[in-house]
């Protein structure tokens, strides 16, 4: 109850600093319309010659305030500039528009701390010749209200463009959506799939944000704020301050709180610079147990337990710091466990915390995140229902996201079963419907939307009666269909589109058919099941790693994983453990408050554990120790193949006379280390067989910032692969691909025949003995027969 007067507090501060910054919001990137000489809220760059044409005047504050009350409110905050591109706003591929008067854009938010006193679009595009048979124009609008409009000239047609288009500040809201709209003379349009769209805009295409920071209460009530803030796109970047050498079980708190916050950022990505007695600048977590505090830590409570506060920065009056603080150690972790677990419910400055007292263990593969793979999963379950609607015309795709263990195991089955329900009114169409079904972007099957008596319409004719019996209330007819999706066909992070295609009358002449009798809907109890899966998993897969911290993450709470730090870590290498425990948190959706942290020399009480090691050859000893079992040796910078003996010679040549592509890619890759190379080595644990050991290897002391990248950029994570990467500045290299051990279990007979499948010619070899084997014993018994005979037996 005491949250209201905060928020309220909050709401209020925006809106008076909203208001006194809209008169000079526009002074960073140009002009305000009024003064630009009637020009639009947009101005055309050099790359291209479009004619910008002025939008509508706006709804504005008719008094602006003056700079005296601008100066009191701000005080001496300075603007900070972002730019976020359309790809970070969701938009994975091209936005294409087909059809003139079509639309697309994207959604973006305000942080609830920000106040926007500038904003514009940097717009990449393109259009076809088709666009511009008759005069055209491309309207942007945000929230509704057209901010400009771009005259498309012929000319230009097919050519990459570039426009720079300025926004009024004061239209933009805490929530807003920018779009690109195609307007011309002319109907034209072109069918998705069947030519180029009229529109190309790049999703590079980008929004640029100036906005002021303003100080938000020390309120725990606003947790996670302003540490972290849904609305936000960007990475999470939130420094962890610590003392000068903090503790293995200071470093087991702050794993806690790191894998909460990659939970929240989610698809952002977190990273957290690591800070030894330095207190930074703007936001940060610092952790205190006891004397065992950063330096410069002033205008901190006094914990009587297990506690969190909010405080200002002593360095930077504009930031914030979170303490997570106790008497000792086994306080703090207790604070740590109760903040990452949302045990809070706390308000004020300082609270004391407590965690569950009825926590238990987590099973293998219990995640928040992961598919549930012991039963049928129903779809609203994976997704909102509400978005299991389609409208009536350019209706978007079903889609439907999920995540999966990456060890399911799906070798020569049919495939993962979907028992899909969907439902359709097919009214007012020229041709029978259809149903894509696609996952990642691969396609599945195309479902007609028929009767099985050979299409709706002569089932109307014959039975009416009978269709008005199975119409639902909606108006629309039922169907279902039990589809297999290939096993290739489904990644760790996977999703399938259901796609409606109605073939509308009046399509080919691009007139709009908002008929809101034609539409359909899947069934939120269709149904996907991953239960009929073993879980196995050929190893070192660094891929699983990368995608979704696979072996650790398979108990979520990380009870079964054990991090290796040096004697002495440094921040590099505590940045580094911190930013995999906030992968760890994205992955499975829970916080990570069972993982253990020790020394090289305490590992032989995590000898059943899977372990990740972390450190340069220098710092971590238990790096050149194993360095035999790596495929990368990284103290010599060479690249081993393992286990080469007479029978994998043998096997070798005898593969050899095949084809060329049933080569084993089992040749050594050459690899010239750069300036801050780095690597990630995967092999089987030496302590005990099926357990594994990932090592975060930083060729050079302090030099993490490559690899820490390759782990929080999607787009780098993909080329984590095999047994061996290493990873510089740009680059990320696998150089082995070798499968040296094995993690999970098969049924007996899958399992025979695995091995088999995987060693053809060790099964030539036992089937030639056994035909001389049987020929022998058979040899001897039917001599032996023929013998008895003989003597009249």
């Amino acid at each position: 109850m005491q949250r209201d007067p905060v928020i309220r507090s909050s709401r209020f501060e925006r809106s008076l600093t909203a208001l006194a910054l809209a008169a000079v919001a526009m002074s960073a990137f140009g002009q305000t319309p009024a003064n630009r000489n009637g020009q639009s809220g947009a101005a055309a760059t050099n790359d291209t010659a479009s004619k910008v044409i002025p939008a509508p005047a706006m709804n504005v504050a008719k008094e602006a305030p003056t700079t005296e009350s601008i100066e009191k409110l701000i005080g001496a905050r300075t603007a900070e500039t972002s730019l976020i591109s359309m790809r970070q706003l969701g938009a994975v591929e091209t936005l294409n528009v087909w059809r003139t008067g079509g639309q697309v854009g994207a959604p973006f938010s305000v942080r609830s701390d920000e106040v926007i006193t500038g904003a514009r679009l940097l717009l990449n595009y393109s259009y076809s010749a088709q666009a511009v048979r008759q005069p055209a124009q491309l309207k942007v609008m945000l929230n509704g209200e057209q901010v400009a409009a771009i005259a498309l000239a012929r000319e230009q047609a097919n050519a990459p463009l570039k426009e720079t288009v300025l926004i009024d500040p004061r239209i933009v809201t805490d929530f807003n959506r920018i779009s690109l709209q195609l307007e011309s003379s002319a109907n034209e349009c072109i069918e998705p799939g069947k030519g180029d769209p009229l529109l190309k805009v790049d999703n590079s295409s980008s929004l640029e944000l100036q906005a002021v920071r303003l100080s938000l209460p020390n309120e725990l009530a606003l947790l996670p704020l302003p540490f972290f803030d849904e609305r936000d796109p960007r990475r999470l970047e939130l420094p962890f301050v610590f003392a000068e050498k903090p503790t293995a079980r200071t470093l087991e708190a702050a794993s806690s709180v790191a894998s909460w916050f990659g939970q929240l950022a989610g698809y952002r990505g977190a990273v957290y610079p690591a800070s030894l007695n330095t207190i930074p600048k703007g936001n940060a977590v610092a952790f205190v147990a006891g004397s065992e505090q950063p330096a410069g830590l002033t205008g901190a409570p006094t914990p009587t337990g297990p506690s969190v506060a909010v405080i200002t920065n002593p360095t930077d009056e504009q930031g914030k710091l979170l303490l997570v603080m106790g008497r000792d150690v086994r306080e703090l972790k207790l604070a740590a466990t109760a903040l990452s677990l949302g045990a809070t419910r706390a308000s004020g400055q300082l609270a004391q915390l407590s965690p569950p007292s009825n926590l238990k263990p987590r099973a293998a593969y219990d995640t928040a995140n992961w598919i549930p793979t012991n039963r049928p999963v129903r779809l609203s379950e994976l997704s909102d229902a509400r978005r299991f609607t389609v409208s009536p015309f350019d209706a978007d795709p079903v889609r439907v996201n999920f995540r999966i263990p990456p060890d399911i195991f799906a070798w020569r089955s049919s495939g993962v079963p979907i028992d899909l329900r969907y439902r359709f009114v097919p009214k007012a169409l020229a041709d029978t419907p259809v149903l894509n079904v696609n996952v990642n972007g691969r396609y599945v099957d195309s479902i007609h939307l028929r009767s099985d008596a050979g299409g709706w319409r002569s089932w109307i004719r014959v039975d009416d009666k009978r269709i008005a019996e199975r119409t639902l209330a909606d108006g629309t007819l039922p169907g279902r269909k039990y589809l297999h999706v290939p096993p290739k066909s489904i990644e760790a992070q996977s999703h399938f589109n259901l796609e409606y295609d109605f073939d509308y009358l009046g399509r080919t002449t691009c007139r709009p058919v908002t008929d809101s009798r034609v539409g359909g809907g899947i069934d939120p109890d269709s149904t996907i099941d991953f239960s009929g899966f073993p879980h196995y998993l050929p190893m070192p897969d660094l891929a699983a790693f990368g995608n979704a911290g696979f072996p650790f993450s398979r108990v979520a709470d990380l009870s079964e994983t054990a991090v290796i730090m040096p004697e002495t870590p440094t921040a590099g290498e505590i940045s580094a453990l911190l930013t995999v425990m906030g992968r760890m948190g994205e992955s499975t959706g829970t916080p990570a408050i069972s993982v253990s942290i020790l020394r090289a020399s305490e590992i032989a009480t995590v000898a059943n554990k899977d372990l990740l090691l972390i450190g340069s050859p220098t710092s971590q000893p238990l790096i050149k120790e194993w360095s035999h079992l790596m495929t990368w040796n990284v103290t010599e910078d060479v690249i081993r193949t393992p286990g080469v003996n007479a029978w994998d010679n043998v096997v070798a040549w005898i593969r050899s006379l095949g084809p060329e592509r049933e080569k084993r890619e089992r040749q050594p890759v050459a690899s010239k280390r750069q300036s801050g190379d780095a690597a990630i080595v995967g092999f089987e644990s030496p302590l005990q067989q099926g357990r594994s050991v990932v090592a975060l290897v930083s060729a050079r002391d302090g030099k993490w910032d490559d690899l820490l990248n390759a782990l929080t950029d999607f787009g780098r994570v993909g080329r984590l692969q095999g047994s061996a990467v290493a990873v510089g500045t740009d680059r990320v290299e696998p150089l082995s691909y070798d499968t040296t051990y094995y993690v999970g279990e098969l049924p007996p007979l899958t399992l025979v025949q695995w091995y088999f499948s995987k060693h053809p010619v060790r099964l030539w070899v036992l089937t030639f003995i056994a035909v001389v084997v049987l020929s022998f014993l058979l040899h001897r018994y039917l001599s032996g027969l023929a013998a008895r005979r003989l003597r009249g037996e």
